[in-house]
């Protein structure tokens, strides 16, 4: 498992990685960029990370920009679709993911970002958690890739690979 942080490069830092259990440590505009914003804001700083070599993550604040990341824009993964939307349905959590957008992921080859520190910073931890469940079971059924990482932005924030795991196992990866 690979722990991602949106902090900068430290030596520390990797030594505190490697002792909670995570094979590689990767730091923010070292090894991964995360684009947000406009769709045109997106496609300059895509082009540009592309050029240093860098591994593109989108956060997505809106689902018309979440559906033209998946489509159009060269990025490797997708995070925060648990907060496009404020209130669930009645009968299903709306989660940012739909059946539609995961068969669009899978043809493009893009994977879904599950960050830690959104459950950590979130003001309804158990909505997030449902959203989560929910997103993992089209994920699974998609058969997308998926990250499971801290995406800290503080150390006090990192936790341990095993801890990371567990989380996973309940909300369903596990099965």
């Amino acid at each position: 498992m690979d722990n991602y942080l949106l902090l900068p490069p430290s030596l520390e830092l990797e030594q505190l990685s490697t002792r909670l259990g995570f094979a590689k440590t990767l730091f923010l505009n070292r090894d991964f960029i995360v684009v947000s914003g406009t769709p045109k804001e997106v496609l300059i700083k895509t082009k540009e990370a592309k050029k240093k070599r860098l591994m593109i993550i989108c956060r997505c604040n809106d689902e018309k920009i979440l559906r033209f990341v998946l489509e159009k824009v060269p990025i490797d993964g997708v995070i925060g679709m648990e907060s496009i939307f404020r209130k669930d349905s009645l009968h299903y959590p709306k989660s940012g993911l739909d059946h539609i957008l995961g068969k669009i992921a899978f043809e493009q080859g893009k994977a879904v970002c599950f960050s830690f520190s959104d459950i950590l910073h979130a003001a309804d931890q158990g909505k997030v958690l449902n959203r989560m469940k929910f997103n993992l079971r089209l994920c699974r059924k998609y058969k997308l890739r998926i990250i499971f990482s801290n995406f800290s932005s503080a150390q006090a924030e990192i936790r341990s690979a095993k801890d990371l795991e567990a989380v996973m196992r309940v909300l369903g990866k596990g099965k």
